[in-house]
């Protein structure tokens, strides 16, 4: 309200200031009331003299009526009056003007202190709430057990006890070996609570979920953390805490896309713990201040910037991974920013809080790594979808299982960009992008290729005056986000395909078939088989500008045979 009346002073004291300012100047401009012309009419009549006055009683003889000084003088004064009357009335209004402005000021920043002040009281009573009700919860949980010692209930003589259902690791070993949810309760003090349960082999994950886990667009907002969003879980905080206090081995996972929105360079963006405290580092960073995965990993897009997303430019990219610092999960609080012009967006998405533990001496089948152990383990020859868990420290994921007479078994992972696509009109080099979404992620993927270290990738290019490597003008990223400049078929020898390994391009001087850049549909094809490169992450070309020049290229499945 304060803020509303100051603004309303300013307005009208500039409007009563320029009302002041306009007729002093028209004064100024219009002349005085002693500028007067008189011409007398009649034969022979003198012209009288301006300067001296009109005619007094002493007549026209040359001397200067009295009359006439006395009107002029008269004048004179009144103009000067009303000249120093507006001058003093217009500094009286600059003065007011300037207080004012200067109390405006003065309005402002009490009103910036008294926010800074109330949103720092907000952050200590939630951290406080939070931290008390969790050291109660904790507390009671304390004197229960103690209790029960001293009473005898935990000295190992009754008998008809039923197990604790602590996690999805107990349910396991109580024979449910099923996907689903499933009652828990971590803490004796604290209401049981239902939770996911996922099975793999000998490892059980315990899941909760939350309203946020769908990609989730950031509207248009402009300063440093100006888009909040809170994560509303499936369990009260006590609970979850506790789950993470009795398994220490939760996680997280944690992903931003982004179209010009920066993450950490600016602290645009940033995330509460569960306590409250603001932190500044994303998933896969371990915990490293101001950090993204691929800073910690030395593989940012921009090498000065620890996070793929602080490039900020006109490109989709993308920072993810697990936080797993066990004393700030679950993540209580998303804050987003930079997303103000046009070119400027971005996407969140948050998993389900994960717990992980391996399960001892349970009889269970045998961990499921590729589709050779569905067909040893599960006696099953049939193709199809099935799932599979090449590391024990990451999910299992859905892979398609192809299987011939003679023992081989192909494991398979399918993306979106698997049918024959054409290259738009597009000059100069890799001016045409196209980034590979396969069914399963990055790491689950590598972890795959470093298991079994038998994976390839078909890759075909048909060309219509459109070159591949002679112009740099295509080109493929690695998983890793390194550019590549070799093709199917060469062996990972740079600027070749397999044609110019084998020397029998239709250009013997070239490296590639559409390196010839003729006006005849031509094709370089083969298969990757470089593992420290696989799989494909983003395919670039060019050189398709002209009516005379067309590509389309095909991506197949990355392929693991056994």
């Amino acid at each position: 309200m304060k803020m509303n009346m100051a603004k309303l002073t300013l307005v009208i004291i500039a409007v009563l200031a320029l009302a002041v300012q306009s007729a002093f100047t028209q004064l100024q401009n219009g002349g005085g009331a002693g500028a007067v012309t008189l011409q007398c009419s009649g034969a022979g009549a003198p012209p009288v003299n301006q300067d001296r006055g009109l005619p007094g009683k002493r007549g026209i003889k040359g001397e200067r009526g009295e009359k006439g000084d006395s009107q002029s003088r008269n004048g004179e004064e009144e103009q000067q009056q009303e000249e120093r009357k507006f001058k003093k009335q217009l500094g009286f209004i600059r003065r007011e003007l300037t207080s004012g402005q200067s109390m405006t000021q003065l309005l402002q920043k009490e009103l910036n202190a008294t926010q800074h002040t109330v949103e720092t009281l907000a952050r200590m009573f939630e951290d406080y709430r939070s931290k008390s009700e969790f050291e109660l919860h904790e507390l009671t949980r304390r004197l229960g057990e103690l209790e029960a010692a001293s009473s005898g209930q935990n000295s190992g003589n009754s008998t008809g006890d039923v197990r604790k259902i602590r996690s999805c690791k107990d349910v396991l070993r109580n024979g449910n070996s099923r996907d689903g949810i499933y009652r828990i309760q971590p803490s004796d003090s604290l209401p049981p609570f239902n939770v996911n349960c996922r099975f793999s082999g000998n490892t059980a994950i315990t899941a909760i979920g939350h309203d946020t886990e769908s990609k989730t667009e950031v509207p248009v907002c402009g300063p440093p953390k100006c888009y909040q969003k809170i994560i509303n879980y499936e369990a009260t905080m006590p609970q979850m805490r506790a789950l993470i206090d009795n398994l220490g081995s939760c996680r997280q996972y944690v992903k931003y896309d982004c179209y010009g929105s920066m993450m950490f360079g600016d602290l645009d963006a940033g995330w509460q713990a569960w306590n409250g405290v603001m932190r500044h580092y994303w998933g896969g960073a371990d915990g490293r201040e101001g950090y993204c995965a691929c800073g910690v990993e030395g593989n940012c897009d921009d090498s000065s910037r620890n996070c793929n997303c602080d490039k900020n430019d006109a490109v989709w990219r993308e920072d993810s991974g697990y936080l797993d610092q066990q004393n700030d999960l679950p993540v209580a609080t998303l804050y987003f920013a930079d997303t103000d012009q046009w070119n400027e967006m971005g996407h969140h998405t948050v998993g389900q809080l994960e717990c992980i533990e391996q399960v001892e001496q349970v009889e269970t089948a045998r961990s499921i790594r590729s589709c050779s152990d569905v067909r040893e383990v599960n006696g099953n020859a049939t193709d199809g979808v099935y799932q599979i868990q090449p590391s024990d420290s990451l999910p299992p994921f859905d892979v398609h299982c192809r299987f011939s007479g003679d023992s081989t078994a192909i494991t398979s992972i399918g993306h979106d960009t698997e049918a024959e696509t054409e290259v738009p009109t597009c000059t100069p080099q890799k001016c045409y992008q196209k980034i590979i979404n396969y069914e399963a992620t990055m790491p689950q993927m590598r972890a795959l290729i470093d298991y079994l270290g038998s994976c390839r990738q078909y890759v075909k290019y048909d060309c219509y005056g459109s070159m591949m490597f002679g112009d740099l003008d295509a080109g493929w990223q690695a998983w890793n986000g390194v550019m590549r400049h070799y093709w199917g078929g060469a062996d990972g020898r740079e600027g070749y395909c397999a044609c110019g390994v084998e020397d029998n391009c239709a250009d013997r001087t070239r490296n590639c078939n559409c390196d010839k850049n003729d006006e005849v549909w031509r094709e370089d094809s083969g298969y990757l088989t470089q593992q420290n490169d696989l799989p494909v992450s983003t395919l670039y070309f060019g050189d398709t500008d002209q009516y005379n020049e067309m590509g389309r290229h095909t991506l197949g499945r990355l392929e693991c045979i056994q």
